[in-house]
């Protein structure tokens, strides 16, 4: 995970991506936020989403 700041928030993201990829990560876990929860995910006992409160 690298951390990177795009649009004034500050992302998680996996790496390396294209920049199709980034935008559409990006855009998934702004459409998570704002239509299901704020609360972070979880897979397998690991803390696994995209943005820093």
């Amino acid at each position: 995970m690298k951390e990177e700041i795009i649009n004034g928030v500050k992302y998680k993201l996996p790496s390396p991506l294209t920049d199709f990829q980034k935008e559409i990560y990006v855009h998934l876990i702004n459409w998570k936020w704002k239509n299901i929860t704020r609360e972070e995910g979880v897979n397998k006992k690991k803390v696994n989403d995209g943005k820093d409160l």
